[in-house]
């Protein structure tokens, strides 16, 4: 009915995919790769996290979700959605790449939408076409392009600026790339060196882009996932300290006393005290 294209190099790919979540089953410390934007069909789920609200996802609901955002999700009830994942979206035009790239809005929480006819006739053809056995990368840029297009169409300014706030700060190559990897290094110079880029460039990027030096950034990401870490999930002392690359539990207690002034365990009371 279609041409065989499972020999073209161009098979394939994972921008779109449909995806069904299981009532009960939770995704614990999730890290987003890429920015996604999550299409639910039918369900109910709650996502939470350090740099995003408690939200519940229900029928005809969307949400955007950025890359190296770390999130918990619990499945209500079982869901199925689309999931379409980007690094940057396509510029259509002038005009259209102008409402996209918005002033940044630091600290502004994203707001979910909801899918309208037009949204809602677009991703059931994705999921037809996924399940057809269509996965061509090529024909899958042109809806892209289209589904870009139905949003700038059928949402308001205001509507597509209150959903988009989570991912403007994600459009920089450079910010996207230490918002995939910082996590992953125990310093400045292993994330440099990670990029390929020199040290004193990659400072110099660094600053230019997110406002501060690239070490204080590293430091304050890490005492504020630490302390969530410690503070609302149901880890031990160990594994949050392995999870963060501490070479020792000596050097992690140290760390915590000195950047977020009690010890692990002391901060672990916390959460006893709020239950």
């Amino acid at each position: 009915k279609f041409a065989n294209c499972i020999k073209c190099s161009l098979y394939g790919g994972d921008m779109f995919y449909d995806l069904r979540l299981l009532a009960g089953y939770n995704y614990r410390q999730y890290r987003f790769r890429q920015n996604c934007i999550l299409f639910i069909f039918t369900g109910k789920l709650k996502i939470q996290g350090l740099h995003f609200p408690d939200t519940l996802l229900e029928t005809g609901k969307i949400v955007a979700l950025p890359v190296g955002i770390e999130v918990d999700m619990n499945i209500l009830e079982n869901t199925d959605c689309l999931v379409y994942r980007f690094n940057e979206p396509p510029i259509l035009c002038e005009t259209q790449y102008e409402k996209i790239l918005l002033p940044r809005q630091e600290g502004k929480n994203g707001q979910t939408l909801e899918m309208l006819p037009a949204l809602v006739h677009f991703t059931e053809g994705i999921v037809m076409h996924l399940q057809k056995g269509i996965l061509c990368q090529k024909f899958f840029e042109i809806k892209e392009k289209e589904l870009t297009f139905l949003l700038n169409s059928y949402y308001s300014k205001e509507d597509l600026l209150a959903f988009s706030y989570p991912l403007l700060g994600t459009l920089n190559k450079f910010r996207c790339f230490v918002l995939q990897n910082y996590y992953k290094v125990k310093s400045v110079e292993e994330l440099a060196f990670l990029g390929k880029y020199g040290l004193i460039t990659f400072r110099r990027l660094f600053k230019e882009e997110f406002g501060e030096p690239a070490y204080q950034w590293m430091i304050r990401q890490k005492q504020e996932h630490i302390f969530y870490d410690l503070t609302h999930r149901n880890h031990t002392i160990s594994e949050i300290a392995n999870k963060y690359l501490f070479e020792s539990l000596p050097q992690f207690s140290n760390f915590c006393k000195k950047n977020l002034h009690a010890s692990p365990r002391e901060l672990q009371m916390k959460k006893q005290d709020k239950a």
